[in-house]
């Protein structure tokens, strides 16, 4: 056996495989999709599909049916059953998987390996920038590329598992079957919660609260926004030929000046593409309604005529945002900028900054030669369309079928559909390519295995425990698991921490 589950090569953290069994209860926002789905999508992207080439997953779905007469009787769905039903709220999912793991960026610290970390055979352990520690919280500068809690592919590669591991920390109660749950070296170190999200690609300050109390009032203080301020560093291209958003004052991109301002208040929506169009379309408030055309009457009559059209409500549509840029130096064909969210919508710096013309510099999604200018597409066409239903609301009259506000009859699916469904297949080819291309680098050079994800058997193209191709686990490149962006300040009422400046800004500051 290993004496360790982590290990360290090519500047990247790695996992070894492992079994791993879970038992997850149903959100809400899985409701109405299949299982297989939901797996794909968010539990293990990638995995479940038979053409991937992955392991195996043993899945389970336990499902109570409430009785009018009677006790309660349970459904258990196991296999393809499981994976092909569809998900409903209170639904129980209990899986079994043999788990490759992505790797994460490694920054070694400069001190000598702590006890920790010495248990589970590492040489070093992870760089952390402690900001302030004391007996209401651990307040730290999260490194870039690593996700803080266990997420879809990733779970001992999270920052709760490294701090565990590292550092000694709890966070649940212990459990195998949650490696962030490892037992604290240090009991007085206590449990640790985060108190706001931070994307696994961002650095910056994070605040973990070590009580319950603590850790209610910093959120609250968050949530209210009262007193509280962020500002983020960013790097961003400010090409002139980017295009903007329709719906922003046009940015003098080439004219960049230190000191300068800009100010971004497009209304933002979700845009996980990877949860398909459906969740897109009802997160919006599309509706998609049943209207009858016959008036015999007959019930056969009207099933036939019956035909669904998309609608959009005015109740839905995109949220309110607002981010305030201020152009701190500029260098080149790249400019640093001091970020401040209003509010805090998902991505929200990420998408502001390229609506406005000058997304981040190295932003995979938004500032893509492709899939950039899309997004600003299907922005200019989401918010024309919703304001469309907000102007026409006082006119039309409230649909029997619908909880909403008055509905306004536009083909919300074929205008806005298509740029989706562009966006989707540009992040397909974009993997693809980049997938493809870490499998030339290895065919170019025998002596080159820096891409293949090991394990005691790395000599071998399949899995001996799950079957998987190995071959699909290839090393990200170390620079494509972080974004020039930055979460340098966040103060309230009753807390102010700010980290010293990422490397990548250096050369922008005097």
């Amino acid at each position: 056996m290993p004496s360790s589950i982590y290990y360290i090569e090519n500047g990247l953290r790695k996992v070894r495989p492992y079994t791993l069994t879970r038992r997850i209860t149903s959100k809400r926002r899985w409701v109405g999709r299949t299982v297989c789905e939901v797996f794909d999508s968010e539990i293990m992207p990638g995995e479940t599909s038979s053409s991937s080439g992955g392991g195996k997953i043993e899945l389970e779905l336990l499902r109570r049916k409430n009785l009018k007469r009677g006790r309660p009787t349970d459904e258990l769905l196991k296999g393809a059953a499981a994976f092909a039903a569809t998900v409903e709220d209170g639904d129980t999912l209990v899986y079994t998987a043999h788990v490759h793991e992505p790797p994460v960026l490694f920054d070694p610290a400069s001190e000598p390996t702590a006890t920790a970390a010495a248990d589970f055979g590492l040489e070093q352990k992870q760089s952390l920038e402690i900001l302030h520690d004391d007996a209401d919280c651990l307040v730290l500068n999260k490194p870039a590329g690593i996700p803080v809690h266990p997420t879809g592919k990733y779970n001992r590669n999270s920052l709760v598992s490294i701090l565990a591991y590292d550092h000694g920390y709890t966070f649940v109660k212990t459990d195998d079957e949650k490696p962030g749950a490892a037992s604290s070296n240090n009991t007085s170190l206590g449990m640790l919660t985060p108190t706001h999200r931070l994307d696994r690609v961002t650095s910056g300050v994070l605040i973990l609260a070590k009580t319950r109390a603590y850790a209610r009032r910093i959120q609250a203080e968050l949530e209210h926004r009262e007193g509280v301020a962020k500002e983020y560093l960013a790097l961003v291209a400010i090409s002139p030929q980017a295009p903007t958003a329709a719906t922003t004052t046009d940015t003098p991109r080439s004219r960049l000046v230190p000191g300068q301002t800009l100010t971004c208040s497009v209304p933002l929506f979700e845009t996980q593409f990877t949860a398909g169009f459906g969740r897109f379309a009802t997160r919006l408030g599309a509706d998609v309604i049943s209207s009858t055309s016959g008036s015999s009457g007959d019930p056969a009559a009207t099933s036939t005529s019956r035909k669904k059209k998309s609608q959009l409500t005015s109740a839905g549509g995109p949220k309110p945002a607002e981010t305030r840029v201020r152009v701190l130096r500029v260098l080149g064909p790249h400019a640093l900028v001091s970020c401040t969210p209003i509010t805090g919508r998902t991505h929200q710096i990420r998408k502001h900054l390229a609506l406005l013309g000058i997304p981040i510099a190295n932003d995979p999604v938004y500032g893509d030669a492709i899939i950039g200018p899309l997004f600003i597409r299907l922005s200019d066409q989401v918010n024309a369309l919703h304001a469309e239903a907000v102007a026409n609301s006082a006119t039309n009259t409230t649909n029997a079928n619908s909880n909403h506000a008055p509905l306004v009859k536009l083909d919300y699916v074929e205008k806005v559909r298509d740029l989706f469904t562009e966006i989707e297949h540009a992040m397909r080819r974009k993997a693809k390519l980049a997938n493809s291309n870490n499998n030339n680098n290895n065919d170019d050079d025998d002596d080159n295995d820096n891409n293949n994800i090991k394990t005691d058997n790395d000599n071998d193209e399949m899995c001996h425990e799950c079957g998987a191709d190995l071959s699909r686990y290839r090393d990200p490149a170390p620079a494509d698991l972080f974004i020039y962006l930055h979460a340098l300040k966040y103060s309230g009422p009753s807390f102010n921490y700010q980290t010293s400046a990422p490397a990548w800004a250096h050369p922008y500051i005097d």
